[in-house]
């Protein structure tokens, strides 16, 4: 995978579209190796393609359209005392065109067992919740905990 520009900051605030503290590689190394929270912004630092959020049992992913929108978002979270993370929850939004508002989400729940919870719901034009629980294989769903700077395992949006 080619190399991406990275910067690093507190957080990014995603309600207003930018990151709330930039931060120098050096200050986003301190918080990796203590276990604190730091967020990596990938190719941009105003205008990221996502967000990666990374503590010490969790990481988390926000891919963001050309409005800086959430439009996917990946959770993985350790087990146990374990070097491997597992994606936990998948969160699929589409948005009113150009609008912050949501027109529909789904929301995936995944297990290490393989069972799925699915929620849909739609809010335009009218609000409507399906639920369904399913199964998958999840063996691919499995990363192990980035080594600062080290990002590229997250950023697959195609994840099998």
């Amino acid at each position: 995978m080619m190399r991406r520009k990275i910067y690093f900051c507190k957080s990014w605030f995603m309600a207003k579209k930018m990151p709330t503290e930039v931060w120098t590689k050096e200050q986003a190394l301190a918080a990796h190796k203590s276990g604190k929270p730091y967020a990596v912004l990938v190719d941009s630092q105003e205008r990221p393609s996502c967000c990666v959020e990374v503590t010490k049992n969790y990481v988390g992913v926000d891919f963001l359209d050309e409005h800086l929108r959430d439009y996917l978002v990946y959770v993985f979270q350790r087990k146990q005392e374990s070097e491997k993370l597992f994606l936990s929850r998948i969160n699929y939004t589409e948005y009113d065109g150009n609008s912050d508002r949501i027109k529909f989400g789904t929301l995936y729940l995944l297990k290490p067992d393989g069972s799925v919870k699915v929620s849909r719901e739609t809010f335009i034009p009218e609000h409507c919740l399906e639920t369904m629980d399913t199964s998958t294989d999840v063996s691919v769903q499995y990363e192990t905990f980035p080594e600062f700077g080290e990002y590229d395992a997250f950023l697959k949006i195609e994840r099998g």
